[in-house]
């Protein structure tokens, strides 16, 4: 995604005064980043689907097998790799088929939503929002089923259920940043596209959507940032009560 989105910002920076034109084939082919774009909204909305639908199966049956657990990713990464394939597929087929059924031309800047015809933008829009948020809901059944559990745990399947409570948090937090940045985002192009709204309206969408997405890294990083911090306090003072114990 901060491949596309730099790719696009710098070829229209360079290309602003420009007043060559092109066939959105000709975009797709010269500017990868659509493709990009497609392949990073799915990527995106496909994991947080594995990612709740794996926690929700480590949380619902705590004892099935590794051999199992492992044909399982095998068939969420199969099923990655042939979403990604019919969809930058079928992105190839409508550029095609546009290019052959009609003269359109646009500017050489090559502006995303310019390069493909609405009616791909409906279908891969809703989709990807659709996806998000059944994620979301298999989440909200991890938080159910984590909160029952922990209120009904021995004192081995505890640790357990805080390694995973750990893992629910962040998840959680990244679902919020993905709702927030992408999904939302998604479902107001899908609108605007639906009513025939003109491009500004877009680019203020995609300028608002480009704006918010350092925040989760920012977000992380100071994270870390502090878990080392504390790391190396605690390696310094390693036994801050026991000194202050000793002090008159």
């Amino acid at each position: 995604m901060t491949l596309a989105i730099v790719w696009e910002s710098t070829r229209i920076a360079v290309k602003y005064d420009s007043p060559e034109m092109l066939t959105p084939f000709q975009c797709m082919v010269k500017s990868p980043y659509p493709t990009l774009y497609i392949i990073s909204d799915t990527t995106v909305s496909e994991a947080m689907l594995f990612l709740s639908l794996d926690l929700l199966i480590s949380l619902r049956f705590p004892l099935l097998g590794k051999k199992i657990m492992h044909r399982i990713l095998i068939g969420m990464t199969w099923f990655y790799f042939l979403t990604i394939i019919a969809d930058v597929a079928y992105c190839w087929y409508r550029s095609v088929a546009q290019n052959q059924n009609t003269s359109t031309l646009i500017s050489v800047q090559c502006i995303n939503s310019e390069v493909l015809p609405e009616d791909f933008y409906l279908v891969h829009y809703m989709t990807n929002a659709v996806v998000t948020l059944l994620a979301a809901f298999l989440c909200l059944m991890c938080m159910f089923i984590y909160h029952r559990q922990k209120s009904e745990n021995d004192a081995v399947r505890a640790v357990q259920l805080k390694r995973q409570g750990l893992v629910l948090k962040r998840l959680t937090t990244l679902f919020l940043y993905t709702l927030i940045v992408q999904t939302m985002p998604l479902l107001v192009v899908t609108c605007l596209y639906a009513s025939g709204e003109d491009s500004p309206h877009l680019v203020v969408v995609w300028l608002a959507q480009i704006i918010l997405y350092p925040t989760y890294p920012l977000h992380s990083l100071t994270r870390e940032y502090k878990n080392m911090k504390r790391q190396r306090s605690v390696k310094v003072n390693p036994c801050p009560s026991t000194l202050r114990n000793l002090l008159p």
